[in-house]
């Protein structure tokens, strides 16, 4: 079979990451966009690749393209396109958007498509759904089959999240672009999302036990014996991995978020962070990566005081803050720029 086109979608701000992201696991990345790349692959590939990006959003298969300003040349071009690789029994979901096109109708090309592979096809509706998204752009009409699922954020893991989590796409990017070789602690830590990711990041392997994604099942996978294998990775070194918070119930939250994994590697405590000390957390090596909350109840001075003094105490001390873009820091160095839950911010490294 031919190399597939791909797209992944990925968090404004996040494409140079994300590409590194891509290019490590063997892609070859064709073009860049806001928002996401392009890239080709092989099927096999793609479907072992899938359970290890951190730092995307989903990944669509591009079927096809053609031009139609008419409903019948919009059939005869969606007719040309083969779906046997994909089709099982799951019932069809598609979603079209249409721009400075002749048609404008998006229910109406939605509907024509389900008609059109429903038709002689026993399919159960507990199925999880084959997702299809046709996009039209000045007549020209695009169709892509999305390989995943539910959005690659949903790790299956965090079952309780606080009053403002931090999505687990966002905390990988802080991860990856720090790229910690030591321990870490959070002392922000709320329900446990950059210390998860900071495992992960680690142990990359730890991906692949808690979610599934709609791939898994069409037919060009299931008859892929080779298609789930594992990729291998390095094994590193053992990490132990520092929460500590304020509020007690955020805690047990992060406790049973974080106990799926290896209980000696993570450790939580109550601890105010004005009265805590990184010797109190560690007596090796420490990354400190952290989402303080945002808001009047945060006293940004003495919050970065608080920095610079630990930096003056540790000078090997690395510490990544994410921090709104109005109160950008002067003397550090700004790895991320994004926007989280509609707020710029900006993820700085204190030098």
């Amino acid at each position: 079979m031919k190399p597939w086109k791909i797209f992944f979608s990925t968090q404004p701000g996040l494409e140079g990451l994300a590409s590194q992201e891509l290019y490590e696991l063997g892609f070859k990345i064709t073009q860049d966009y806001h928002g996401g790349l392009e890239a080709v692959s092989h099927p096999r590939k793609l479907f072992q690749s899938i359970p290890y990006l951190r730092l995307f959003s989903r990944a669509l298969i591009r079927l096809g393209s053609f031009p139609a300003r008419e409903f019948h040349q919009f059939e005869r071009g969606f007719k040309k396109l083969d779906f046997k690789a994909f089709l099982n029994d799951q019932p069809i979901s598609v979603k079209a958007e249409s721009h400075h096109c002749a048609l404008y109708h998006t229910g109406a090309i939605a509907e024509r498509i389900e008609t059109y592979l429903n038709q002689d096809r026993q399919f159960d509706p507990s199925s999880p759904a084959l997702n299809l998204y046709c996009r039209g752009q000045d007549n020209k009409f695009t169709i892509s089959l999305d390989c995943c699922g539910d959005h690659l954020h949903k790790r299956g893991l965090l079952k309780k999240r606080g009053e403002a989590p931090l999505r687990e796409t966002l905390a990988a990017a802080l991860v990856k672009a720090i790229a910690p070789n030591t321990d870490i602690w959070d002392p922000f830590c709320g329900s446990g999302t950059i210390l998860l990711e900071s495992m992960l990041y680690h142990q990359p392997s730890s991906m692949t036990s808690f979610r599934h994604f709609s791939f898994e099942t069409w037919p060009i996978y299931q008859k892929d014996e080779k298609a789930k294998e594992t990729l291998p990775f390095p094994k590193n070194q053992d990490f132990h991995y520092y929460g500590s918070d304020l509020n007690q119930d955020i805690l047990l939250s992060a406790r049973d978020n974080l106990k799926a994994f290896q209980p000696t590697s993570f450790h939580l405590s109550q601890k105010d962070f004005y009265r805590t000390h990184p010797k109190e957390i560690s007596d090796k090596p420490l990354t400190i990566i952290t989402n303080p909350p945002y808001g009047e109840r945060m006293p940004f001075h003495q919050l970065t005081k608080q920095f610079k003094q630990w930096k003056q105490d540790c000078p090997d001390l690395n510490i990544l803050v994410l921090l709104p873009a109005s109160k950008a820091l002067p003397q550090a160095q700004t790895l991320l720029s994004f926007k989280n839950g509609g707020l710029p911010v900006l993820a700085q490294k204190l030098l």
